[in-house]
């Protein structure tokens, strides 16, 4: 329309032409199309025409938009184009701007050879050359005899080679973040997008840089500065030579070449002995032909294999039988996998020793795994999903320790969300043992689309498809989506034991799937009645008990992994109940709702979550951003049955849908490419390498020495680059510890940098109290004049801060044993008092940690450690378990302690069964205040809550004990429950406390707690004289003046702290004469000292082990 009316306008003489298209394109918003994505369109309109506003501002973005539609363009017309969107003084800015551009190129008349008014980009110029030079490649081809059968489509396999440079790349545009738009620094807008991909072009950085900063002239000079950086590096390609528009950072390039040094390395050494040939047909016995010649051939090769096995092709079978024969010979076989649904897949299939390959890796670098140097065999699976910084880790580890290597994956599949990709590169780099006899599929025609699918022939693949009738063509997106939702419907009431996956592009388009099929199952009656609102941190939702969860972070603490899915049996506001299927059995997983925020309705997962799984029937919602890659994945999950459900709107007809299925979004490595520094350090390393055989082959002695000389240098600055190669990269592991001391830790924060502090310091920063810290002394020198310290070893405390603790009661600890527990992970401190040390002992230096009670194996060192546990629960501890004496008896002779040596029938195995094995004797504090709502940081509120707490523990427990017989969660749900009872009830106690006792404001607050403890420690409410008794406490000790600078909250808590000694000494008959006033506030500096000593513990326990749990989830 706008051509023929620029030629009427031409014609009558009229100076109008009809507006360009603006940068962003606009939708038609007729009655037709409105009926499609109704729900979007308005929200998107106002979003293009921001998008068209702000791009407007970018010189370059305009110039791509003047040539979008037509190659060339006029003076006039690029000026209507700005005028359009910019006015004033930022129209000239950026008009300016636009003329100066360097890629803007002012065309030539051919027979006259002057400049006329006609513009075009470079990159216009290069495109139709390109486009004529391959037309006159194809024109020269013999041609081909093609049936007419394989005509079905324009977009044939057979024609594949020669369009798919003209085949639209599918890439994802570089996600902008909030703190993204907080970057200025040119420096660290390379890493940004250097981060999930190691190769960008020329738009995506300028787009990521205007996305960013939204002021003009900042972006530009930001922009200018940024393609000045010293290290950004042009590619070039390696046939041509010529620079490509591809870019990246000189770390990506020396991290990629790194990765491919240590593959070479580990590939290059010795295979592994295996023993007899026997074995290895005894256990290959039940493979398939391919699957037998690969598992041969992996046997006998080098220290590294690659297995490259299509969507169900039975790698899991083929790993399993390898783990079988490795295991045989005596080596230690490891399963891993990039996350942990491939792990669970693992093991689901057979496979042991089973782990994410993050968490192994954090074992090697804290020492909290055994690793067998030469005598290993790692299988890890899914090896395209790792992106290049942890599996750089993997084979640092790999080649250190010289174990055989086995990456098992399918190249073809998504690539990692953070730059990597290798898996294809060792594929083409090494020999890939390929299995390609698909067994997932029970039906021949699917196991011919999957076969289709895996080779790349797309438009072969959806013709079959489409011949089982598995396309389902809809009007609308709407009506596509809700196409799927009913037959989902419809076949889950047919075969409700039919497993099954629904499959989609987009966050927006899985939450949406999640909420109309939550709203059929409604209709059907098949959820509860009542809803809950939950806002997550995948947007706000509704559940309802019955409804399906799926949990999208791992979370140690509760028992899920991300992917993870459960029914919700029981929803409270403050609770939720999930069942999940976990290796074949059911367990439950409790949850408050308004704490923990990364779960979703489980209907529909997107295409890289589904990626490995294996399912009945799949349910495909298609979108103009599938790929390649997508369509393999999410149509080879299925075993029985496929749909792919598809919009008109979003797709003209099957012709269509095969040229979206050629493209690819696979990453681009710069492995893929050269650079200019590359190409010149390659030919000077050829020029040494003819100088130096030259002088070797030379008849002069001189010559031959000098020849040696070079060769060996080069030799040795080899072996010097291999082991900078394995040093562990500090950015990966993120989390470290440092400075040991008592009182002293590094706080670590992404944001602030680090910083370290004191005692002093850190109370002065949490607790505002440092200025009136007089008992504390910096130079070892803490309370040794105060009470006597039975606790030794204690300074290994602060070097593992997340470090389970072995608390040894007895003299001392048999270094061999110590050597042993500490391999798995354990720091060993050790008890050297008697009985009667064990009040007058601090034992705050545990507060929040894990403990494990090792008591000497008699009936009098159980009852030390009972009276032990008494202690430390008050302190408020992680998590706090005893050694079970049956066990201890069965295993080691009476009297025995660690300072002995280990009986000859006890091996190590023993040691890790005992501390397995160990009862639970105390409740995890923290977790009990998140459940509670409790601010971390309300250190006061968090100690309170223990003083109820850990008397209720000592009271209810040893009853429980015998009623549960061990079932500690049992056990612990009852402590809780109560504890959470009193605590609810403190409003209504101030109510009748007020009218009984006559007391108001802060006195009737020490009141309720004092009330509040006496109920936790006695199972009822004080008696008329008893409460008489607690308020006259509170009268004569409770009014203690605080000082400028003290922490109220701190301080009050300690004064409540101290009455529960006075009240408790009163009840008990003292009178509350002067001298129990004058030692109550003697006593109160001390005590509120210590108390700040606790905290500052917790404050650095706490602070490094969230370093750590983000680091571990990184």
């Amino acid at each position: 329309m706008a051509e023929h009316l620029n030629e009427y306008f031409e014609k009558m003489g009229y100076a109008l032409r009809v507006d360009c298209n603006g940068i962003v394109s606009q939708k038609h918003l007729g009655p037709h199309r409105m009926r499609g994505e109704v729900f979007d369109l308005l929200e998107a309109q106002d979003e293009r025409i921001k998008d068209n506003l702000i791009q407007s501002k970018n010189p370059e973005k305009i110039l791509e938009a003047l040539t979008k539609n037509k190659s060339t363009f006029t003076h006039d017309e690029a000026q209507g184009f700005m005028n359009k969107y910019l006015s004033g003084e930022e129209g000239k800015q950026t008009s300016g701007a636009f003329w100066k551009l360097p890629q803007l190129v002012q065309l030539i008349d051919k027979k006259t050879g002057k400049a006329i008014d006609v513009f075009t980009s470079q990159k216009a110029i290069e495109e139709e050359k390109e486009i004529l030079q391959r037309a006159d490649r194809i024109q020269s081809k013999k041609p081909l005899f093609v049936e007419q059968e394989a005509l079905k489509t324009p977009a044939s396999d057979e024609i594949v080679e020669e369009v798919d440079p003209y085949i639209e790349k599918y890439q994802a545009p570089i996600k902008i973040t909030e703190s993204h738009k907080k970057l200025k620094d040119p420096a660290k807008i390379l890493d940004a997008i250097t981060k999930n991909k190691s190769v960008f072009t020329r738009d995506e950085a300028i787009n990521f840089i205007y996305g960013c900063i939204k002021d003009v002239k900042k972006a530009q000079d930001v922009s200018e500065a940024f393609w000045k950086l010293p290290q950004l590096v042009q590619l070039m390609d390696k046939e041509t030579a010529k620079a490509a528009d591809a870019f990246t950072s000189q770390k990506v390039i020396d991290e990629e070449k790194k990765v491919l040094r240590l593959a070479d390395n580990i590939r290059d050494k010795n295979p592994l002995s295996i023993k007899t040939e026997a074995l290895q047909d005894s256990i290959s016995a039940g493979l398939t032909p391919e699957q037998k010649q690969a598992y041969h051939a992996i046997l006998k090769e080098n220290r590294m294999s690659i297995l490259q096995g299509y969507a169900g092709t039975g790698k899991s079978y083929l790993l399993q039988s390898l783990q079988k024969t490795y295991e045989k010979s005596g080596y230690t076989v490891r399963a891993l996998g990039p996350d942990s649904a491939t792990v669970k897949a693992l093991e689901a299939k057979g496979l042991s020793h089973t782990e994410n390959a993050y968490r192994f890796l954090f074992g090697i670098r804290y020492n909290k795994r055994d690793i067998r140097k030469g005598k290993e065999v790692w299988m890890v699976d899914e090896v395209g999903k790792f992106g290049n910084r942890p599996l750089l880790e993997l084979l640092k580890e790999a080649d250190k320790r010289d174990v055989k290597l086995i990456l098992s994956g399918d190249s073809a599949q998504l690539s990692p969300v953070e730059r990597g990709g290798f898996f294809r590169v060792f594929c083409e780099r090494y020999p890939a043992h390929v299995l390609s006899d698909i067994q997932r599929q029970k039906h021949e025609e699917h196991r011919k689309m999957a076969k289709s699918l895996a080779i790349g022939k797309f438009g072969a693949a959806l013709d079959r498809l489409a011949a089982l009738h598995g396309i389902r063509w809809e009007d609308s997106k709407k009506h596509s989506m809700e196409a799927l939702v009913e037959n989902w419907v419809l076949d889950s009431e047919k075969s409700p034991n039919q497993s099954s996956i629904i499959i989609a592009t987009s966050n927006k388009e899985v939450r949406i799937l999640n909420e109309v099929i939550r709203a059929f199952r409604k209709e059907r009656g098949e959820l509860g009645d009542k809803e809950f609102y939950c806002t997550t941190s995948l947007g706000d939702c509704y559940l309802s008990e019955g409804d399906r969860i799926e949990f999208r972070k791992n979370d140690n603490s509760l028992g899920v992994t991300n992917g993870l899915t459960g029914v919700l049996v029981k929803a409270e506001e403050r609770r939720f109940t999930v069942e999940v299927e976990n290796e074949g059995e059911k367990q439950i997983v409790k949850f408050n709702p308004k704490q923990y925020h990364s779960y979703q309705p489980g209907y529909a997962s997107s295409f890289y979550r589904s990626q490995g799984q294996t399912v009945d029937k799949a349910y495909v919602l298609h979108s103009p951003a599938t790929c390649r890659e997508m369509f393999y994945v999410g149509l080879t999950r299925h075993a029985r049955n496929v749909e792919y459900f598809v919009s008109k709107e979003q797709s003209s007809g099957m012709a269509d849908l095969k040229l979206k299925a050629l493209r690819s979004s696979q990453k681009e490595l710069t492995v893929d490419y050269t650079s200019a520094m590359e190409m010149s350090l390659a030919r000077l390393t050829e020029e040494r390498k003819v100088k130096i055989d030259s002088l070797q082959n030379s008849s002069s002695i001189l010559d031959k020495v000098k020849g040696f000389g070079y060769s060996t240098w080069d030799h040795i600055s080899g072996k010097i680059q291999e082991r900078k190669d394995r040093a562990p990269s500090s950015e990966f592991y993120y989390f470290r510890e440092e400075k040991t001391g008592a009182f002293r830790a590094t706080l670590v924060n992404e944001n602030l940098g680090e910083k370290e502090f004191s005692v002093k310091e850190m109370l002065q920063n949490a607790v505002g109290k440092a200025k009136s810290v007089k008992v504390v002394k910096e130079k070892n020198q803490n309370f040794q004049e105060v009470v006597k310290n039975t606790l030794v070893n204690t300074d290994v405390l602060s070097k593992k801060s997340n470090a389970e603790i072995v608390l040894v009661i007895g003299k001392s600890i048999n270094s061999n044993i110590e050597e042993m527990l500490s391999k798995q992970g354990k720091l060993c401190v050790g008890f050297v008092g008697d009985e009667k040390d064990i009040k007058s002992q601090d034992w705050a230096v545990f507060s929040g940690r894990k403990v494990v009670l090792w008591p000497e194996n008699t009936k009098e060192g159980f009852e030390i450690s009972g009276k032990i546990c008494h202690e430390l629960r008050k302190m408020g501890m992680g998590e706090l378990r005893e050694l079970e004496s049956k066990e201890m008896f069965k295993i080691f002779p009476a009297n025995w302690s660690l300072e002995h040596k280990l009986p000859e029938n006890v091996k190590e195995q023993n040691l890790q069964k005992l501390l397995t094995s160990s009862l639970h004797k105390g409740i995890n504090l923290s977790q009990f205040s998140i459940w509670l709502s409790v601010n971390k940081n309300d250190y006061a509120s968090k100690a309170r809550i223990n003083e109820l707490l850990w008397r209720i523990d000592e009271r209810m427990r040893p009853g429980l004990e015998k009623k549960h017989e061990g079932q500690h969660w049992k056990i612990h749900e009852v402590i809780l429950h109560e504890t959470s009872k009193i605590i609810h009830s403190s409003q209504e106690r101030k109510d009748v406390l007020q009218k009984k006792s006559g007391l108001q404001g802060l006195a009737l607050e020490r009141l309720s707690f004092q009330v509040s403890a006496f109920e936790a420690e006695h199972g009822r409410g004080p008696r008329t004289g008893e409460l008489q008794t607690l308020k006259k406490v509170i009268q004569k000790c409770g009014h203690v003046p605080l000082q400028k600078g003290q922490n109220p909250e701190i301080a009050n808590y300690t004064i409540d702290r101290l009455l529960l000694h006075a009240s408790s000494k009163a009840l008990r008959g003292e009178k509350i004469e002067s001298s129990l006033v004058h030692e109550f506030k003697k006593d109160f500096q001390l005590s509120e000292v210590k108390i700040n000593q606790s905290i500052a513990l917790d404050i650095q326990n706490t602070e490094m082990a969230r370093q750590k749990t983000v680091s571990l989830e990184r």
